[in-house]
């Protein structure tokens, strides 16, 4: 049966019924994947994950709240995230103005990025140095986070950075002056285009000579081949340094809680939102999904095998422990603790509060803006339901309850 929710087609349900057979034709799934699709498929299943059972008071009534999977990768628990992320970053984000910049490496190194995962780190030094290097010269040290993307919005290979960029920073000068804030509202593209180029080409190559046997696949050497007559890594770094990388300086962000919201879209999101699936019919093997040309500003259809789509969608599961979410800057840890008391003073004599603060939404306020009822009110009694009892599934793979008393959510 086709799972259905607000009218979309969901993820999960793809998984549900494609996965084994995309498993049985294809034998080199890297783990990481194994593990995330599982975690999915077992999302809001009482008796896989276990739960949380609310009971009235009055009337004995139970509510089974069930527990998710919290993976990126889940379309539901990846809203979540986002939404989390939002708020953390607005209690963490000093109020002063940014910049969204992006940062895309030519074409032909998006499938050699695909085999060698390790190398998407470099994307993440490459943009923050080609930023930090020209800011330093002018004399101060910016804020700023990358969040990468490796997906298109048809779901291709298109490995990404997005940068906010403070519109300024503190004044790092010969006399280390750290208690002047300079504003910036001019960064260079063009430098920075080049200096990204730079950059990425020099930690390739320095990553390059470090490997005993490099062995470019034969997929990757066909594309670079027929670009450019050639198949191996070094040749193409000269090939692509005689073109002009992507870099793109965006507009102005005002403050931190627009900001925040305005790169939450960018974060944690897993590769495709459910609404855009516009038809799956497993019988027939296939799914119509839309997405947005950025080159024609035109919306388009595409129409895939599940073994395809499944495929384009897993590409995108990062390794585990790979941060998706780096800091540069005066955000970064080891700056950020020295230099607090110094950027909340500075920041909050030139625009106002130092920070924003909110809280992140719960569950049960999730649920109650989403459907309109709370779920801890018993529909009968009308009464606030209290924690009952708590399952949870152990590591010798056996669900565990504990039962809880007198406790109110």
């Amino acid at each position: 049966m086709l799972e259905i929710i607000n009218g979309n087609y969901t993820i999960k349900q793809i998984f549900k019924d494609g996965w084994e057979g995309f498993r049985a034709e294809h034998k080199n799934i890297r783990d990481t994947v194994i593990k995330e699709v599982e975690k999915i498929l077992a999302c809001k299943d009482k008796e896989k994950l276990g739960w949380n059972r609310y009971e009235c008071p009055d009337c004995g009534h139970s509510h089974y709240a069930a527990h998710t999977c919290k993976s990126r990768f889940c379309n539901s628990c990846g809203k979540v995230m986002t939404d989390n992320w939002i708020v953390k970053m607005e209690r963490d984000f000093f109020n002063t103005p940014y910049y969204h910049l992006v940062f895309h490496p030519p074409s032909e190194l998006w499938i050699f990025f695909l085999f060698f995962r390790p190398c998407l780190n470099f994307l993440f030094k490459a943009a923050s140095q080609a930023v930090l290097s020209w800011c330093k010269e002018q004399g101060f040290l910016p804020g700023i986070v990358e969040v990468m993307h490796t997906f298109s919005s048809n779901l291709d290979f298109s490995p990404h950075i997005h940068m906010l960029l403070s519109a300024g920073g503190l004044m790092d000068d010969d006399n280390f002056d750290f208690y002047r804030w300079r504003k910036c509202e001019f960064f260079p593209e063009k430098i920075l285009k080049e200096r990204f180029k730079y950059y990425l080409v020099k930690y390739l190559r320095g990553w390059a000579v470090k490997q005993v046997k490099l062995i470019i696949p034969n997929t990757v050497k066909i594309i670079w081949k027929k670009k450019y007559g050639i198949i191996d890594l070094y040749s193409l770094t000269v090939a692509l340094y005689k073109v002009i990388w992507y870099v793109n300086i965006g507009k102005k962000l005002d403050n931190a809680s627009y900001t925040t919201r305005y790169i939450g879209r960018y974060a944690k999101r897993p590769a495709i939102s459910e609404t855009k699936i516009l038809y799956y019919n497993f019988n027939s093997q296939i799914v119509k999904f839309s997405y947005k040309d950025k080159r024609t500003k035109t919306f388009k259809e595409e129409t895939v095998s599940v073994d395809e789509f499944i495929g384009r969608l897993i590409r995108h599961i990062p390794e585990k422990g790979f941060r998706m979410i780096r800091y540069y800057g005066f955000y970064a840890n080891a700056v950020k603790g020295k230099l607090k008391e110094i950027l909340e003073y500075q920041i909050g004599c030139l625009f106002g509060e130092t920070k924003l603060l909110f809280e992140p939404k719960t569950w049960r306020k999730r649920i109650l803006e989403l459907s309109g009822t709370d779920p801890l009110i018993c529909p009968n009694c009308k009464v606030l339901m209290k924690l009952a009892e708590i399952a949870y599934r152990v590591r010798d793979g056996t669900l565990k309850s504990i039962v809880v008393r007198n406790v109110v959510f």
